[in-house]
């Protein structure tokens, strides 16, 4: 009898117990079955083309599971330039291929778990961390969550999160944020220097509580449809980092978002906070009935200049 953990495998078709620790795309998210038709174009397992101008290999992304010795993979493709394509199937027999250098390439498979957000920002060429705010509740997902989250599903979704992020105190987010950033500055990929700390709804407070807490790491905050002034204008005054927050017009009047940039102002923090008009709370959410692409936009206009500011990306 099937068990909570257990999967029936895609490649070999058996069932097996335990959590599945690889899923894979079988194409490049630009593939579409009509291209099979063209010539230079061709999908095998490890490489692809299309039409003799887009080329892709396979590729592992592994992620340590804390704790246990295993490791996740995704299996993905990314794009490469046609030189590095040529010479990876130059290569490809080559015994001493592992000695080659790396070579660049753009993620080109949707992980689905992971929002549009951290996507865009890993394809600008920073390292996101994407943490599970409510792993103390068991592994994801924790609830079923439809395609889209349209008005009248949303109360019963939000009856199911909100204990979790009730039971998500201070304490907890202080402790995890430790643990983020001790785990995040350790990786052999990540840049020495500072970093910067986003976040939606109720990620926009962890966000801020995360700067507020190391205020000697975190050079940029950002915080969107997010109660970011939930602890108090004192809270506001021990940030350090370069500020964003945008807000949904729903969330905030203007004498509300006056008295935060007050607060603001009192602290000494380099800012910008304003009300996103015509938005709605989930405004950058695009699975959602709130969702605003205009609002969405405004949120990429002020986030990446931010960012390249702060952490000297491009």
């Amino acid at each position: 009898m099937p068990t909570a953990h257990a999967y029936t495998c895609s490649c070999c078709q058996g069932h097996h117990s335990g959590p599945a620790l690889s899923y894979g795309a079988p194409a490049p998210d630009l593939w579409h079955p009509e291209y099979a038709q063209n010539k230079d174009t061709f999908l095998i397992e490890d490489l692809c083309v299309i039409k003799g101008q887009a080329f892709f290999i396979h590729g592992l992304i592994e992620i340590p599971i804390t704790d246990t010795g295993d490791v996740f993979f995704w299996g993905v493709r990314a794009s490469l330039s046609a030189a590095s394509f040529a010479r990876t199937t130059d290569h490809w027999d080559d015994p001493q291929r592992e000695q080659e250098p790396p070579y660049f390439g753009w993620l080109s498979t949707e992980l689905s778990l992971y929002g549009a957000p951290t996507r865009e920002l890993a394809g600008h060429g920073y390292y996101v961390l994407v943490p599970n705010l409510f792993y103390r509740h068991g592994p994801a997902p924790l609830i079923e969550l439809p395609e889209h989250i349209g008005d009248e599903v949303r109360p019963a979704v939000f009856a199911q999160l909100m204990p979790m992020i009730e039971a998500h105190t201070t304490e907890r987010v202080l402790s995890d944020a430790d643990a983020y950033l001790k785990f995040l500055t350790a990786q052999p990929e990540v840049s020495a220097g500072p970093v910067a700390v986003t976040g939606y709804c109720i990620g926009g407070l962890v966000a801020t509580r995360t700067a507020a807490a190391h205020p000697g790491q975190v050079a940029a905050l950002a915080a969107f449809h997010g109660p970011v002034g939930a602890d108090g204008p004192d809270s506001l005054s021990k940030l350090t980092a370069e500020v964003h927050f945008g807000h949904a017009e729903s969330d905030l009047t203007p004498e509300a978002l006056g008295e935060l940039n007050q607060a603001l102002d009192a602290a000494g923090v380099s800012y910008t906070s304003e009300i996103y008009p015509d938005t709605i709370h989930g405004f950058t959410m695009s699975d959602t009935d709130a969702f605003s692409a205009s609002g969405l936009k405004r949120h990429w206009d002020r986030l990446l200049p931010l960012l390249g500011r702060a952490l000297g990306n491009s």
